[in-house]
């Protein structure tokens, strides 16, 4: 199986309103080598370029070739072309396309797309063509870049030897709830002096308890905040066990409305600290 990245540049084609409206797609392939090679099953990831407009840069979708290199006009689902879709001035690089189905969206940030500024600090995807060549529409990964992806896009786990006291942790855009290179003991032992120190573990924001509603299914549920956000800093830097901070689903997410996690946390802690006084209409 191959793996490919397609890139698409927002300026000449509204890539993100494709991929939101079709479920199976296609794609210009111009090169006839990469015309033969690309057959079906092949993994494909779907690049948005940052355009005149500085849009958010990086993978936007992922899924997997359903019909090899094609004339236009014999494709299987003719409608789901959307030429319409094409800046003025432009129109698409070739006749013979190949057929995606797309299996997962995300076209922000807020929603787990893979930011191009991950892949700078990757020592594995800093060497990908999309980072060091970055024109053309159509690059075939080495497997060890598409397996890469492969891992963030799911976002697994990426754990690094722990530090005395602390765990390192990489310098990147953080994803919304989760860390993009935590480690799972860190996590762990926040939880464990936490439940020690305070006998439950519950939100520190609002109080709620995933044990307390929804009985043995939130044993020993709770998420852990970074107060010291992995997005704000300029290298590698050592994580204590302090840095961390229970809160519940809801909490977190509103930590992460925006940007200003700081004053987001503050907020929060200063309307529940009132909240008594707040009645349920307010």
């Amino acid at each position: 199986m191959n793996s490919w990245l397609l890139q698409a540049n927002p300026d000449q084609f509204d890539v993100t309103t494709y991929v939101e409206r079709f479920t199976d797609i296609y794609w210009s392939i111009k090169k006839e080598a990469w015309q033969k090679k690309a057959t079906i099953g092949d993994e494909v990831f779907i690049w948005r370029a940052m355009g005149s407009a500085k849009v958010e840069s990086g993978v936007i979708a992922c899924g997997y070739i359903t019909e090899p290199a094609t004339e236009k006009d014999r494709v299987r689902y003719p409608e789901n072309i959307a030429d319409e879709l094409w800046r003025p001035g432009y129109s698409e690089l070739s006749k013979v396309k190949i057929g995606i189905h797309l299996t997962n969206v995300r076209v922000s940030g807020n929603n787990g797309m893979l930011l191009k500024d991950y892949f700078l600090s990757d020592t594995v995807l800093a060497k990908s063509q999309i980072v060091t060549v970055r024109s053309g529409a159509v690059f075939l990964l080495p497997g060890l870049q598409a397996r890469r992806i492969r891992e963030l896009w799911k976002d697994e786990d990426l754990t690094q030897e722990p530090a005395k006291g602390g765990s390192m942790e990489g310098a990147i855009l953080e994803k919304i709830h989760r860390f993009r290179e935590r480690d799972r003991a860190l996590v762990a032992t926040a939880k464990s002096q936490f439940l020690k120190k305070h006998g439950a573990l519950f939100c520190t924001v609002c109080s709620f308890s995933f044990h307390r509603t929804y009985g043995t299914l939130g044993i020993d549920f709770i998420e852990a905040h970074h107060t010291k956000p992995i997005s704000k800093r300029a290298g590698a830097e050592e994580t204590k066990v302090e840095d961390l901070v229970m809160v519940c689903a809801n909490c977190h997410r509103m930590i992460h409305r925006d940007r200003d996690y700081d004053a987001n946390y503050q907020k929060l802690l200063d309307l529940f600290s009132t909240r008594k006084s707040i009645s349920p209409t307010s």
